[in-house]
Order: structure tokens, then sequence, then C-alpha cells
């Protein structure tokens, strides 16, 4: 099931202020690669809203995510970084997948970049 802007159940869950709606979907076999009409990802949508717990399911399930594009050429980590709170950026942080100096968007600055700007 899907809207019109293709998010599913999982793209939804991944926003929630908590992790349960996502464990209990992954548990029924949701997919952490599922792309919405811009190429987000659950990833990309758990750390635009800043949902610490929520990357680092995420992460813990799905490393490889952590390389994904969207449409901007923005990954989640990107997205976290201009979010400016400090709890999603440290999820990421943690998980060891994130590589700093990978570029992002299509001006190609760094996480580094983002996080001084």
């Amino acid at each position: 099931m899907t809207d019109e802007d293709l998010w599913k159940p999982i793209h939804y869950a991944s926003a929630c202020t908590g992790p349960g709606p996502l464990r209990i979907l992954l548990s029924h076999g949701a997919n952490l690669n599922d792309l919405t009409n811009q190429k987000l990802t659950p990833l990309h949508i758990a750390a635009m809203n800043g949902r610490a717990e929520n990357i680092s399911l995420i992460l813990a399930e799905k490393p490889a995510l952590n390389k994904a594009r969207d449409k901007k050429k923005w990954s989640a980590m990107a997205y976290a970084l201009q979010l400016g709170e400090i709890a999603p950026i440290l999820a990421f942080l943690d998980s060891k997948v994130v590589k700093i100096n990978s570029t992002h968007g299509e001006n190609r600055m760094t996480c580094l970049h983002y996080a001084a700007a």
C-alpha cells in the first residue's frame, strides 16, 4: 500500500517518535529498501525528523542504507546535519558505518561542511 508520493507504512513508521511501529513492520517483513518518489529511504525520513532511535535501528538492520542518496543526491546523514540536532547525528556516528568525508548533494559538500555551516 502506497500513497501518491509512494510512501509506504515503513516510511511513516520511520518518522514516528519511537521505534515501536518500525519494529512491528520489520517483524512482518517490511522492506527498508523501499523508496518514495523522491528516492527517500526510511533512513532519510528518520534523519529528516530527528528520530535517533529509528536511525540506530535502521542502520543496525541495513547498514548499507547509509550510502543511499535521494533525488537531490543527499544522504540521510546530510539531512540529520541540516536538522542540527545532536541525537540523530550521534546515532549515525555511533553506528560506525558513516564516512565523515563522503560527499553529499550536487555541491559535493562533506558532513563536516554541513556541520560547520
